[in-house]
C-alpha cells in the first residue's frame, strides 16, 4: 500500500498536469483535434476497446474475489454463504452484459462488425464467453483464508467502480457538446463548441440531421474517467496476488501511462477534444484521491 504522502503528492501532480492539459485545450482544442485525427486507426482502436473492458472486467475480478472470501467465511452458514455467491454471481452476469455491450458499441468493436451494436443477444453471448469467466478466475485466486479488512476493501473497491460508472452517465447530459467527428458530416448548425458552452438544441438538431445521443456527448471523457482510476484498479491486484505487494508503486505507474494512451485514442479517434479527455481525467484523479483516503481508513482500522 502506497504511503498517505506519496498518493496525497501523486494526484496533487496529476491533477495540476490535467488541469494545464484542460486549459491547453480551451484554447487549442480545434487544432489537436485536427492534428491528430485518424478514425481508421487500428492500434487507437484497439485501446479504445480496452479502454471499455478494462473497468468492467475489473469489477467481474474482485467480485469473484469478494465470493471467494464468502465462501471460506466460517462464521455464517452455508445458506448465506450460497445466498452471497449468487448475489455475486448475478452482479457479474449483469456487469458483463452491460461492459459487453459497452464494448460491441460503435465506438469499439461495432465499428468493425456494425451488426454486433446495440445486439442484446451478441452482448449477452460475448459477456459469458470473454468477461464472465473473469468471476471464476478471481474465485479461483482469491485468498482461501477470511479477512475482514480484505472483504471491507473489496467492497469499498466495487462500490468506486459503480460509482465512476454512474458518475459518467450522470455528467454525460449536463453539457451536450458536439463531438469532433460529428462536426465533420457537414451541417452548419453542428459546429465546434468550447466545453463551457451548452448545447440546448441538441435534441432538435438530433431529430432533423438523424444523428444519435451519442453524437452530443463529447464532454467529458466516460474513457478517460473509467481509465484514469487504473491508479487505483491496478495497484488493487495486490488484494487478490500477494505477490504483487509492494509492487504498488509500479502498478499505479503503470495505471497512470495506460491512461493516458486510452485517453490520446479517444482524441485520435474523433471522439473527444483535449479539454473533454482532461477534465474527465480530473474528475478519474479526486475519485481515485477519495478512494484511496477510504482504503487508508480501513488498513488503519485493521491495526487497531
Amino acid at each position: 500500500m502506497m504511503s498517505g504522502k506519496a498518493v496525497a503528492i501523486t494526484h496533487a501532480a496529476l491533477a495540476v498536469l490535467f488541469c494545464f492539459m484542460a486549459a491547453v485545450g480551451s484554447i487549442c482544442d480545434l487544432d489537436v483535434s485536427r492534428a491528430l485525427y485518424s478514425p481508421d486507426d487500428i492500434p487507437f482502436r484497439i485501446l479504445t476497446i480496452l479502454g471499455q473492458y478494462v473497468i468492467f472486467a475489473a469489477f467481474v475480478f474482485f467480485d469473484g474475489a469478494l465470493a471467494r472470501q464468502a465462501a471460506v467465511c466460517d462464521t455464517i452458514s452455508k445458506g448465506k454463504k450460497r445466498a452471497l455467491c449468487i448475489f455475486c454471481g448475478y452482479m457479474s452476469v449483469s456487469t458483463s452484459v452491460i461492459g459487453m455491450a459497452a464494448v460491441l458499441h460503435y465506438e469499439c468493436v461495432g465499428a468493425w462488425l456494425p451488426e454486433l451494436n446495440l445486439s442484446f443477444p451478441a452482448a449477452l453471448i460475448c459477456g459469458m464467453l470473454f468477461m464472465f469467466p473473469l468471476f471464476f478466475a478471481g474465485y479461483a485466486v482469491g485468498r482461501k483464508e477470511y479477512d475482514k479488512t480484505l472483504v471491507k476493501r473489496l467492497i469499498n473497491l466495487l462500490i468506486f467502480i459503480v460509482a465512476v460508472t454512474l458518475l459518467i452517465a450522470a455528467v454525460k447530459y449536463v453539457l451536450a457538446r458536439p463531438r469532433f467527428r460529428a462536426t465533420l458530416l457537414g451541417y452548419e448548425e453542428v459546429a465546434f463548441t468550447q466545453w463551457y458552452s451548452p448545447v440546448w438544441n441538441s435534441a432538435e438538431l438530433m431529430e432533423k440531421y438523424g444523428l444519435d445521443r451519442n453524437s452530443f456527448m463529447s464532454f467529458p471523457s466516460g474513457h478517460a474517467i473509467m481509465n484514469i482510476v487504473s491508479i487505483f484498479i491496478f495497484p488493487a491486484l495486490s488484494l487478490v496476488f500477494p505477490k504483487l505487494e509492494g509492487m504498488e508503486k509500479l502498478l499505479f505507474a503503470a495505471g497512470i501511462i495506460y491512461g493516458l494512451l486510452v485517453m490520446l485514442s479517444r482524441i485520435v479517434l474523433g471522439a473527444h477534444y483535449l479539454s473533454d479527455v482532461s477534465i474527465g481525467a480530473l474528475l478519474g484523479v479526486i475519485f481515485s484521491f477519495i478512494y484511496y483516503q477510504t482504503d487508508n481508513r480501513l488498513l488503519k482500522g485493521k491495526t487497531k
